[in-house]
């Protein structure tokens, strides 16, 4: 029985870890990062400018502010186990585990095509609920 479910996870894995399945996600992140115009690279200051409150208004509607929201998003994304992992990473492959790191960061352009027309379609509620 063990040994069934030990054969079923690695059939499983044999098809997720797949060097095709890397391809397919790298293929994807440089299509949407042409696609965008590099705007993972050139919104990186825009996180800079909500911590420094650059957008803060106390007359906007919502629960939160835009630092609280960003804390929100970046804690669900980055969270312990990648920080943990990146040590891990950097300790056991070098320098060249942050090359890799770096490649397959073009993932990232794959959740802003993904979240970008949820922003869109957003509207504007109040914090009574």
């Amino acid at each position: 029985m063990f040994n069934d479910i030990v054969n079923f996870i690695n059939s499983i894995n044999a098809v997720l870890w797949h060097d095709y399945v890397l391809y397919a996600v790298l293929g994807v992140g440089v299509l949407f990062t042409l696609w965008s115009g590099f705007s993972q690279y050139r919104a990186l200051t825009h996180g800079v400018s909500v911590v420094r409150g650059k957008y803060d208004d106390k007359k906007d509607a919502g629960a939160i502010n835009h630092f609280q929201a960003l804390s929100t998003a970046l804690s669900g994304t980055v969270g312990l186990g990648n920080i943990a992992g990146v040590a891990v990473a950097v300790a056991l492959g070098g320098p060249g585990a942050i090359f890799w790191m770096w490649v397959v960061g073009l993932r990232t352009q794959i959740w802003y095509v993904e979240f970008h027309p949820a922003f869109l379609m957003e509207t504007s509620r109040s914090a009574s609920y």
